[in-house]
């Protein structure tokens, strides 16, 4: 299902978000809107996948990601972050959310470790 500029999959009731474009304020309002339907509807396990084209996160967009990532872990699941250029990964980094939030190079790993839990 496409909403706006995010794509949703489902993988055994495991939601995986396909973001194809940079991360801006308007992005994160439409991924704060998604969180917050996926998590009233219980979600366990989410992976995000940034494009090849995604080149920046906002730093708002990174809490709030640390922010669900509680709530799932809480349930017992994850967030699992995969696709992310360098310069994205070094925000990530520089906001300590690498410590919090799972970061995979491929999002097969990543959905072969949520279909494991």
């Amino acid at each position: 299902m496409k909403i706006g500029n995010i794509r949703e999959y489902y993988v055994n009731k495991n939601i995986i978000l396909v973001i194809e474009r940079d991360v801006n304020l308007s992005i994160y309002d439409e991924l704060y809107n998604i969180f917050n339907r996926l998590l009233e509807n219980y979600a366990k396990n989410i992976i995000i996948h940034f494009r090849n084209n995604t080149k920046y996160i906002i730093s708002n967009a990174i809490y709030l990601i640390m922010e669900v990532q509680k709530v799932l872990e809480f349930r017992g699941g994850n967030i699992i972050i995969t696709g992310l250029n360098e310069y994205a990964k070094w925000s990530f980094k520089s906001l300590e959310a690498h410590k919090k939030v799972k970061i995979h190079d491929n999002i097969q790993k990543a959905i072969k470790e949520i279909k494991a839990s």
